[in-house]
């Protein structure tokens, strides 16, 4: 059981989205008489970070492949109405669902859960169907709609569902867009000061963890999450604790491979013009080496250098490594190490940001406001740089979008046409560069 709760902690530690997650059979590690303990725990914890299941699933009271529907509510004549559509396929994007209210967020540009945008916020995804072209519905991360779209033997793990000799031990793109989506913070614009990082850690045998994970066949038939937490807005809730409850009456497989280094610490340094990263182990098994990755948005990963084990042993070590003359890329930077094992298997550090201090203040002044044809940004750049201006109202949905080029040191341009044909209300104007990452709020 530790290992299989060790491996899901680094998995999503990783965040990382994958296709073809569903393995069975003679591909997997398990037999047929058995359900894959890690796999079902993988979809509780899910629940335990505050995703929902992203199909109708047994809380709909709908039962068979019904239940594969696109999460809903069943409509003011409070019946669920189920047209399944020409492609004959439960929860894609043709079904026919009468008044129900979609409660599934589905990524804007192509309604495709097996895909993901580099943004995940309220401008990237959304629960309004007007956000769709007319006629379609929001498709969800089934393996039957996979199969549909090109991603075989693909699921989301927060689908509800188990199956014998099934192993699902990876994140689905869907799942990874759910939990990015939260951490993009209550203003639900990534990029923002209320953002914040995923981050979970194996405790031991305790009953004092934030989750904790147990056999309890008064709790459940099978296997739940159950959660306390506290409103902090009318929409968004904090989780402030969870306990994860299993039945013993099923023959679980316990995964009893485990990636092979035991994380004890990792943090980032400012060093110059440099990110100094130190990191340490417990425990190394059958490790190979570490890949250090780098990223600036938190989403798109790059390899930046890779070290080896100090010694062949089974015993933890400090490691440290440079990442040299970063910050001519920008300012704000996220670091994960990677280690892989002798096998290939592989997991994730937890992720680190690292942010280098501007000289100047780049924003200075945004006016007149209210705005008119005169309205200026002035800022300072602390090197020549394009830089992209966004303009979103308050639910985060982009209005205007353009780039213009700076030079090093002040800056000064007239926005107001930009402004100008905007309607009457509030709006976030983000400006975003190498050297410049500000915000404000203006008054149309």
């Amino acid at each position: 059981m530790v290992p299989c709760v060790q491996n899901v902690v680094n998995t999503f530690n990783g965040l990382v989205s994958t296709t073809g997650n569903v393995v069975l059979g003679a591909a997997n590690n398990i037999a047929t008489t058995e359900v894959d303990f890690e796999s079902v725990l993988l979809h509780e914890m899910g629940h335990s970070l505050g995703l929902a299941h992203p199909n109708c699933a047994t809380e709909s009271g709908l039962t068979g492949p019904d239940q594969n529907y696109t999460k809903t509510t069943d409509g003011v004549d409070n019946t669920f109405t189920l047209g399944i559509g020409t492609d004959a396929v439960r929860g894609s994007n043709d079904d026919i669902r009468g008044d129900d209210v979609n409660l599934h967020y589905f990524r804007i540009s192509n309604n495709n859960p097996f895909t993901i945008d580099a943004v995940v916020d309220a401008s990237t995804y959304s629960r309004n169907l007007t956000s769709l072209p007319a006629g379609t519905y929001a498709a969800n991360a089934d393996r039957d709609v996979g199969t549909l779209l090109g991603a075989v033997s693909t699921e989301c793990i927060l689908q509800q569902g188990s199956f014998f000799d099934e192993a699902q031990r990876t994140l689905g793109h869907d799942d990874v867009a759910g939990l990015r989506y939260a951490m993009s913070g209550l203003d639900e614009i990534a990029g923002t000061a209320d953002d914040y990082i995923l981050q979970l850690s194996y405790v031991g045998l305790t009953t004092s963890a934030n989750i904790v994970v147990s056999f309890d066949n008064a709790q459940t038939v099978f296997a739940v999450s159950s959660s306390g937490g506290t409103f902090l807005s009318a929409t968004h809730i904090a989780i402030t604790n969870n306990n994860i409850y299993f039945n013993t009456g099923f023959n679980w497989f316990y995964n009893s491979t485990t990636l092979p280094v035991e994380w004890v610490n990792f943090a980032t340094e400012i060093q110059g013009d440099d990110v100094k990263l130190h990191w340490a182990t417990s425990a190394e098994v059958n490790l190979d080496y570490f890949e250090i990755e780098r990223s600036s948005d938190n989403s798109h990963w790059n390899k930046v250098g890779e070290l080896a084990p100090l010694h062949a042993t089974p015993f933890g070590q400090n490691y440290q490594f440079v990442d040299e003359d970063v910050k001519q890329l920008g300012s704000q930077f996220y670091y994960r190490i990677k280690q892989i094992d002798g096998d290939g298997a592989s997991t994730y550090s937890d992720i680190k940001e690292a942010r280098f201090t501007l000289q100047e203040s780049a924003f200075i002044t945004m006016g007149p406001i209210p705005v008119s044809a005169s309205t200026f940004v002035q800022f300072f750049l602390t090197l020549p740089e394009q830089v992209h201006f966004v303009i979103r109202d308050l639910s985060g949905k982009e209005v205007d979008a353009w780039v213009q080029a700076g030079v090093a040191g002040p800056n000064q341009w007239s926005i107001g046409e930009h402004l100008m044909s905007l309607s009457r209300g509030v709006y976030i104007l983000t400006m975003d560069g190498i050297s410049v990452h500000e915000e404000v709020k203006f008054t149309r």
